[in-house]
This record gives C-alpha cells, sequence and structure tokens, in this order.
C-alpha cells in the first residue's frame, strides 16, 4: 500500500521542518511549502490525502483565500484540511466558514500527540473528516 501523503503549508521554516520530520517518522508521505503564489497549484499537483494549512495573523488573507479556493475547486475540493493556528481568536469569528467547508482547527500550542490523533482520525479507513471546535492542547 502506498503511503498517505499529508502537505503542510506555513510561513516558518522550522514548524515545516519539524512537521515534515515529524510525519515522515508516522510513515506519511510528507510535504511542506511555504505558503506563497504557488501553494495551490502544488496541492492540485501533489493531490494530498490530507493538507495542514497555518493561518496567522501577518498572512490571515492569503491563507483565507487558500483555504476557500481548496473549497471551491472540483480537483480539490476532497482534500481535508486542518487549519493550525495561534490566532485563535480570529478563527473562531469564522467557525462558521470553518464548519460549512468541515475543516478541522488545532489551535497552537499544541500537544503532538493531539495533532497526531487527529492526523489518524482523518486519514483512517472511515475517514473521520468534518469540522471539529477549535481544540486546545493547553495544559
Amino acid at each position: 500500500m502506498d503511503s498517505q501523503r499529508v502537505a503542510v503549508v506555513n510561513h516558518e521554516q522550522a514548524f515545516l521542518d519539524l512537521m515534515q520530520e515529524m510525519m515522515t517518522e508516522q510513515g506519511f508521505e510528507a510535504f511542506s511549502w511555504h505558503a506563497d503564489e504557488r501553494t495551490f497549484a502544488r496541492l492540485q499537483e501533489a493531490q494530498p490525502h490530507l493538507a495542514i494549512i497555518d493561518i496567522n495573523a501577518h498572512f490571515r488573507d492569503a491563507a483565507w483565500a487558500l483555504l476557500e479556493r481548496i473549497h471551491n475547486d472540483p480537483t480539490t475540493v476532497h482534500i481535508p484540511v486542518i487549519v493550525c493556528t495561534a490566532d485563535v481568536s480570529h478563527v473562531r469569528q469564522k467557525a462558521a466558514v470553518l464548519l460549512q467547508y468541515n475543516y478541522t482547527v488545532v489551535e497552537k500550542p499544541f500537544d503532538v500527540e493531539d495533532l497526531l490523533r487527529q492526523v489518524r482520525g482523518i486519514l483512517s479507513p472511515q475517514g473521520e473528516r468534518g469540522a471539529r471546535e477549535p481544540s486546545s492542547s493547553r495544559r
């Protein structure tokens, strides 16, 4: 069986490196990309089984445009998305949109095991795809 593909989109290289290593260690084929104008084309080409996309205050508009494009394009609408964000108040204001798009939200800082549980749940054969309330792993 081919490994499942997980794409991670973020603006911070350290986060991309961490996620690349973590996803690879878990047996996934991982792609990590800086958020830029080529991100959507990369998603279309790679057709990942899951995309983990960061929304932060500095790249908020571009991230929302990407999420909307993924949802509205027939070549990418099937890709489950985890929105990973520290911009919690803004994302909570957009909760209705995320529910409509059926996207999952994971708040930063997050517990790695919690994130991996979300990833495994979405990629499981029964495919737990579906928006969930933002989860905070702060203890």
